[in-house]
């Protein structure tokens, strides 16, 4: 029995791989992982089945990620299309598939500062090649700087281990440092 908010999820749904249609060449194979895609989707919401579902949302990912064609990652306008075009709908798409056998899960609220950590991350990670190249510009300014797009790869890819590095980095909590003291000292701790 499909319900109001199933019906309000699958327009969603049509209006994300329609924007996602938008911003890729559109080629048969792509109208047709995209169309594929939304119906695993779809399927997935209405008999709540996750894994049809998130399998969809995979389908729809790759579809549209391998028809949009970017040469370089410093153009504005390129990285806005990946954004709006790709990023966006993907990261929507992603969590109505998860919501989809649990109200639980559904109407789980984001906390504030793991999304945040989280986009800080990801706008590092996109935005290193333009930084890098900005400063490169900015102390060497009579040298012209060409990346080429294995360049601009090669610099995203060193700000994610980087950056993944930074994020899992083990420093020890106050609980453990607490938990310590108080079995050196030779205190029982009640657990």
């Amino acid at each position: 029995m499909t319900t109001a908010s199933d019906v309000y999820k699958a327009i969603v749904v049509a209006i994300l791989i329609a924007d996602i249609s938008v911003f890729s060449e559109v080629t048969m194979i792509t109208l047709l992982t995209l169309v594929l895609g939304g119906i695993l989707i779809l399927l997935g919401i209405f008999f709540l089945y996750r894994p049809s579902a998130l399998l969809g949302t995979l389908v729809v990912a790759v579809g549209g990620a391998s028809s949009m064609q970017f040469t370089s990652i410093l153009d504005v306008g390129m990285v806005l299309t990946a954004f709006v075009g790709l990023l966006l709908p993907v990261l929507l798409l992603s969590l109505q598939s998860l919501g989809v056998e649990s109200e639980e899960i559904g109407k789980m609220a984001m906390k504030s500062r793991p999304a945040l950590t989280a986009i800080l991350f990801g706008a590092v990670c996109i935005l290193s090649a333009p930084l890098v190249s900005a400063g490169v510009s900015i102390f060497m300014p009579t040298m012209s700087m060409r990346l080429s797009t294995m360049s601009e790869i090669a610099i995203m890819l060193l700000a994610t281990v980087a950056g993944v590095l930074y994020l899992t980095r083990h420093s020890p909590t106050r609980r453990t440092i607490e938990g310590g003291s108080a079995i050196q000292s030779g205190e029982e701790q009640v657990p």
